[in-house]
């Protein structure tokens, strides 16, 4: 598998105490800083996405997910005998 090649810039302007922060972070990691911000922005992104509560969907999506979420479930059964079983912690 070849590695994605980077090729769009993400200019930013930062106080001298937020990079001299970011740079101290980086080196514990042994990461760049430009690799250390991307990651710590991107995991951020990531997280917002997920957190969101409001989806739009067209029609056909929408009926998809509907579809989706009504149809009956396959029965399981070790699925079921690990739920009746008592967990570790108990």
């Amino acid at each position: 598998m070849r590695a994605e090649t980077k090729e769009t810039p993400i200019n930013i302007r930062a106080k001298a105490s937020q990079r001299d922060i970011i740079d101290r972070a980086a080196k514990l990691l042994s990461k760049s800083r430009t690799d250390f911000v991307l990651e710590a922005a991107c995991r951020e992104a990531q997280d917002v996405l997920l957190d969101q509560r409001l989806f739009v969907a067209d029609e056909v999506q929408f009926s998809a997910f509907i579809k989706a979420i009504e149809t009956p479930v396959k029965e399981n059964t070790k699925l079921e005998a690990l739920m009746k079983r008592k967990s570790p912690w108990e």
